[in-house]
């Protein structure tokens, strides 16, 4: 039989029913109905609050990386967008080096006037 030493169990009493803390262990004599169905709902509600919060900082977080994908396709795009304006412009001054034809000269500087901003894009 395993006896607990006296300094390492204390008695309190909460509505006169006694508790007894042993080492951190409860161990609850004469337990009510009453005081059972308490102590079931504040675990039961304990649990929700914890997995509420769980629900919510999963929530956040599925949030955020939603929102840095979305930027991060935005990025990609206006690569993307850049680097299809740089190769119509290199086409463009190339066709026009050949040819020496003034309206691929034309859409060259328009392609530039986009790419830096001085005329609004298309689409």
């Amino acid at each position: 039989m395993y006896v607990i030493p006296a300094k390492s169990v204390y008695d309190v009493r909460e509505n006169n029913v006694p508790i007894y803390l042993a080492k951190g262990v409860l161990i609850l004599k004469n337990l009510t109905l009453k005081a059972l169905i308490r102590l079931v709902f504040l675990v039961v509600l304990a649990v929700a609050l914890v997995f509420g919060a769980a629900l919510y900082l999963l929530l956040q977080s599925q949030h955020s990386v939603s929102r840095t994908q979305e930027v991060r396709f935005q990025s990609f795009n206006a690569s993307n967008m850049m680097r299809m304006y740089s190769l119509e412009l290199s086409n463009d001054i190339r066709n026009y080096v050949v040819t020496e034809n003034p309206e691929i000269l034309a859409r060259y500087l328009t392609n530039m006037a986009m790419t830096l901003g001085k005329a609004p894009r298309i689409g």
